[in-house]
């Protein structure tokens, strides 16, 4: 690993982003948003409008980092779109959950693939109904202690006795 991807996974870390956004694509991704080259000081990082296309040509080309063109919208979810919420949420004191909200299930099965373990799926078709990826999070007695807790709101149960759309 080079050093400025090092220190670049040592900041995130010191931001306290969580350990999915400490991964080596969110440095590079860092790197990229610096505008730092493998050579350049930290002291003159850059602070550029760069859009997704952008950030992966930069690293491919100053980090010689090999990107498969179907990457794009992986790296918008899994670390732009993140590190933006941690950073807004950073003083919230609730329990975060991130909800990926798509309009029909043909569109979901799209990108199933790549939905983030520990996180929820609302598809509108069906708006009773919440799919989520790994763990009991929302089991009943999860539920009940999260409420206790003033996490979440009860839910109504007449509202999830329907199986279809409203």
């Amino acid at each position: 690993m080079s050093a400025k991807l090092a220190d670049a996974r040592a900041i995130l870390a010191a931001l306290g982003m969580p350990a999915g956004q400490q991964t080596e694509t969110a440095a590079y991704t860092l790197l990229a948003l610096a505008y730092l080259r493998p050579a350049g000081r930290w002291a003159d990082a850059g602070q550029p409008q760069l859009r997704i296309h952008d950030i992966l040509a930069f690293i491919r080309q100053e980090y010689a980092k090999t990107i498969a063109a179907n990457t794009r919208e992986t790296y918008r979810k899994n670390v732009l779109h993140q590190q933006a919420l941690e950073a807004v949420l950073a003083g919230c004191k609730l329990h975060r959950v991130y909800v990926s909200a798509f309009p029909t299930f043909r569109v979901f099965k799209r990108y199933a693939a790549d939905i983030a373990w520990d996180s929820e799926v609302w598809v509108a078709e069906v708006p009773h109904h919440m799919i989520h990826f790994n763990g009991p999070k929302f089991s009943a007695r999860s539920r009940r202690d999260m409420g206790r807790r003033g996490i979440i709101a009860p839910c109504d149960p007449s509202a999830s006795a329907s199986s279809g759309p409203a």
